[in-house]
């Protein structure tokens, strides 16, 4: 007859851990785990919201339910401070950001001989889960994945590409580093995709080097080069 354990808490990279200290990945406080590491869900075990969940590195705890994840808010906090010997007088209520809102995105994209890849690298490896969805990001990121993953295959290097996403008060600004923009027809390129991403006022940075970009605003009538890192643009206060 196989034992089974209860999960008790989160551990501080998302792994579910019972009272013996037992770690199982993928699991919540209540969920129960046999010998075999087989997991029979609890009250705070939901359903990832997102079809990457398995694989993409981008989130840990989406199979845990709100109450579970400002608990674990909540202690990391406390543990943080009782570290330093220090115990919180006060604890304030835990703000979890809503789906859809969040205005920063590190992404990878990788040309390949049918199109090319965009997303985020999968837990612990350097392949690139190509996103068809993210319910984290706000719908104005979103929107760029298609547009920004066509742009890589039509002219990017066979390289990979990092891609920084920002939404600021000024629109969406995003940074391709390692994309090196040479030629009329790239430049040209640029400018159009600014001028069709419908993201108000879309900016486009191509960072060739770690002091060279090129930048292509939409509106602009040409591409401008400068040194120096290119400026980022102000967040609106109370946005992760």
């Amino acid at each position: 007859m196989s034992t089974s354990e209860t999960v008790i808490r989160l551990a501080a990279k998302g792994d579910g851990v019972t009272a013996s200290g037992r770690h199982v990945a993928g699991t919540a406080p209540g969920d129960l785990v046999d010998e075999s590491g087989a997991i029979t869900p609890g009250p705070h075990h939901q359903t990832p919201p997102c079809r990457h969940f398995a694989t993409c590195g981008g989130c840990q705890l989406q199979h845990a339910d709100d109450a579970a994840l400002a608990t674990f808010v909540t202690e990391r906090v406390v543990n943080a401070a009782r570290g330093q010997g220090l115990e919180p007088a006060e604890l304030l209520p835990v703000h979890l950001s809503p789906p859809h809102s969040r205005r920063r995105a590190g992404l990878h994209g990788l040309r390949t001989a049918r199109g090319a890849v965009l997303g985020y690298r999968e837990g612990g490896s350097h392949r690139v889960v190509d996103l068809a969805e993210c319910p984290v990001l706000h719908p104005q990121l979103t929107a760029l994945i298609g547009p920004l993953r066509k742009f890589v295959a039509a002219h990017g290097p066979k390289a990979m590409v990092g891609i920084d996403l920002t939404l600021a008060d000024q629109g969406v600004e995003a940074s391709l580093s390692q994309f090196p923009l040479e030629g009329l027809g790239p430049t040209e390129a640029a400018l159009d995709f600014c001028a069709r991403t419908g993201t108000g006022a879309a900016v486009l940075r191509f960072r060739l080097w770690p002091r060279d970009h090129v930048g292509a605003r939409a509106g602009d009538g040409d591409a401008r080069r400068s040194a120096g890192q290119p400026s980022a643009g102000r967040l609106p206060s109370g946005y992760p």
